[in-house]
Order: structure tokens, then sequence, then C-alpha cells
């Protein structure tokens, strides 16, 4: 079974997969000349510094340090934070420019109601694959759940099962379908392709039921470019800001509703209902679906454009802070 993980087009010597390095690197040499002391650094996505009972954070890619949420702190991220106590700096949208590619596929007609993609086990996740089969659309689909523990390395079977034992023994009967199975791969393709040969594509975002954040990884920026409808699982209001951007997020196909439900198990639950009405394809629907993906490829290509100045502009503002930390030490 051949292991998709990173062996997209997006992710396979793609930019996107070394700009966090260099956006740390650009910060910490800028901080570290103004005065700043590092107190942390991953050198890859995150990184803190201190000066004068400030800190300056920069996290990328990842949910807040909650260790900080109480501190004067400027937070830099490409995550959407909603925390008022905080001084954030955004670089999104223009920074998701980095994710623009120029996707290479054949036009085709769906054979599927919908492709969903899971890598990482966790129950939450574990939990779609479950509802898939009570809801009796698994073979419906093309789906990975490859179970990795990226904590322990434990083999994707036994994770299975104490995840299954954990938080997920409600489905029982499910779990007896999936036994020996697991990892899960139910086609030998490119994702992409899994993609377009399916009416619908569900994505499973990296975090899934912050409140007061909305990170957005390659699984989404990769969706936004192929041209089928999606379903977005991820914290509340994922879908609203895509939309406030500019990207066509197919409303006349998909009920976007459940992107205002607090909680996370009622958005699966609408997502559910969604993933199961199917679309019927022709060609004039293709060639409508083929301009929606263009119009968001063409906005990528104008965030890409941007992304430098919106970095410089960042940058110039870690120096105003800096001037206005070392005129208030000096007073």
């Amino acid at each position: 079974m051949l292991n998709d993980l990173n062996q997209d087009q997006i992710n396979s010597n793609h930019p996107s997969l070394t700009w966090t390095n260099s956006v740390i690197e650009s910060v910490t040499n800028l901080l570290v000349q103004h005065h700043w002391k590092q107190t942390m650094s991953n050198k890859i996505d995150h990184a803190c510094f201190t000066k004068d009972r400030q800190i300056i954070e920069i996290n990328l890619t990842h949910l807040p340090d909650d260790s900080h949420i109480n501190d004067n702190i400027v937070y830099i991220s490409d995550c959407v934070v909603y925390r008022q106590q905080w001084q954030v700096v955004d670089l999104w949208p223009e920074v998701f420019g980095v994710y623009q590619h120029d996707f290479v596929y054949d036009t085709i007609l769906p054979d599927k109601l919908f492709a969903c993609f899971i890598h990482r086990g966790c129950s939450f996740r574990q939990s779609w694959l479950y509802q898939f089969i009570k809801h009796n659309i698994l073979d419906s689909g093309y789906v990975t759940y490859w179970c990795e523990d990226r904590i322990n390395g434990m083999p994707p079977d036994q994770y299975f099962e104490i995840l299954f034992q954990e938080n997920n023994l409600l489905f029982k009967e499910q779990h007896q379908h999936l036994l020996g199975k697991i990892p899960f791969k139910n086609f030998d393709f490119p994702i992409e392709h899994a993609i377009l040969k399916s009416g619908k594509n569900l994505i499973i975002e990296t975090f899934q039921d912050s409140v007061d954040c909305v990170a957005y990884s390659e699984k989404t920026w990769r969706s936004i470019q192929l041209p089928r409808p999606w379903l977005l699982f991820g914290p509340m209001y994922s879908v609203r800001h895509l939309r406030q951007w500019g990207f066509d997020v197919f409303d006349d196909y998909i009920d976007h509703s459940y992107d205002n439900e607090t909680s996370s198990i009622t958005r699966q639950s609408m997502i559910l209902e969604q993933l199961k009405m199917p679309i019927i394809y022709n060609e004039e629907i293709l060639k409508n679906f083929e301009s929606r993906v263009q119009h968001n490829r063409d906005l990528l290509k104008k965030l890409a454009q941007a992304w430098p100045s919106k970095l410089k502009n960042t940058l110039n503002t870690l120096i105003n802070i800096s001037s206005i930390e070392s005129s208030t030490s000096r007073a």
C-alpha cells in the first residue's frame, strides 16, 4: 500500500514546505539586532522573545500557546486569532499565497461520492471512519486513514485499538468492520486524482475545535485549487474567512451552515448529511467548476505577489514596537 504522505503535488518539493523557516529566521535576525532576548526557538515555525517585560511570539501553522494567554504579548501568526487581550500581527491572507500551485490533472467525471484523507490518528479523526460505515458511505468514497501516532510511533493497528478503547466504544460494530484493515486506503492513485474522481472532497483540517483561532494547512489550499466542491471540518468560521477573502466556496452546491456551529460534534453531523447528497455531473458543470477554481488560483497568485510586501511590513511593525519599547524604558 502506497503511503501518500508528502507524495502529492503540493507537498513534493513545494515552496510551502520551507516558508516558515525563512520567516522565523527573518524575525529572529531583526529582533536580536534590536536587543530582544530569544527565549525559545525550534527554528522551524515557533520562537519567543522578551524585552522589558514585553513578549513577542511568532507561531506559524499551529494554534497559540496558552501558557502566554494572560501576558503582555505581541503575537505573529498565519492563523486567524481572536484573542482581544493580545496585540496580533496578522500574516494572512497574503501568506497563503505560498500554497499557490499549478496542478496537473485530467478533466474527468467523478465515479465516487466523496474523497477524504486522514493521516494522523486521534479519537475524533477515527470517529469519521466509523461514521462513514454507520452511514453506509465508506465504499462510496476514496478514503485513507493511516492512524499515524506522531508522539510514540506506535504501529497503526495498535494505536487504532487504543483510540477505540479510549473514546469510541459506542462504535463497537463499526470497529469490528475495520479490524485488520488499518492502515486503511481504498485506492491506488495520487490523492489529486482521487479528489477529481469524487463528487465532493471532505477536508479534515489539522485543528478542528479551537474557539478563538482558525489555522489552515495545505489540506485546504489543495482543495480550493481543484475543481470539486468541498466541506471543511475545522474550527467554527473556517469557511467564513475564506469567503470574506474572496474565495469561491461553492455556496450554491454546499450548505456551509455547519461552519457557524460551536460544537465539533454538531459540525460533524451536519457535514455528514451534506456529504451524502450527490452532485449530478455533466460537461457543463465540469467547465463551471473549472472556472470557479481558476478564480481561486488567480486570487492565490495575487496573494503570493503581495506576500513579500506583507512580510516587509510585518518586520517594520516589529521595528516600531522595539522603538516604542526602548523609548518607554528610557522614560
